[in-house]
């Protein structure tokens, strides 16, 4: 779980049966300090990462970004 801006990101990441990851991810608005608002996100489909560390990061960034272009 990590802090961005006004908002708190966190990510699941599941390992597949194959051995790649993918990740779930939780958005959370904070009001006073305390989570509100959520919004969460779904394995994308067909992507798959090599190792629990990438999928993390990668599901990290892609929050961040996501949290620029709609806030």
């Amino acid at each position: 779980m990590i802090q961005y801006k006004n908002f708190i990101i966190e990510c699941g990441v599941e390992a597949l049966k194959d051995g790649l990851y993918q990740t779930r991810i939780f958005i959370s608005m904070l009001e006073g300090g305390h989570p509100v608002n959520g919004f969460a996100f779904p394995p994308y489909p067909g992507a798959c990462i090599r190792t629990e560390s990438l999928a993390r990061e990668g599901a990290e960034q892609w929050a961040r970004e996501w949290i620029d272009e709609n806030f």
